[in-house]
């Protein structure tokens, strides 16, 4: 049993906070929290505790709503998306 237990792999998916706030924030929004929250369709306040709070993550929810949002602006969404196994 303890074998196969150590054979399963874990994956993670996260949001590189960076980029998203470089390149979406930044970039698509000049920063506006508000205007781009609106836009994924995610609280403004909860994107703002996303982007400036490392210890939080990102649900699979508004990670799914920032992929839709790129996919529909043409923008690489593996740039902000990350999938890690260990």
């Amino acid at each position: 049993m303890e074998q196969q237990t150590k054979a399963i792999e874990h994956t993670f998916i996260g949001l590189n906070r960076k980029a998203f706030i470089i390149d979406i924030l930044d970039g698509e929004f000049s920063s506006n929290i508000r205007k781009c929250g609106l836009t994924l369709g995610i609280a403004p306040n909860y994107l703002r505790d996303i982007l400036h709070t490392p210890t939080r993550g990102a649900g699979n929810r508004t990670l799914s709503y920032i992929w839709q949002y790129c996919k529909k602006q043409g923008i690489n969404p593996e740039k902000y998306i990350f999938i890690q196994k260990k």
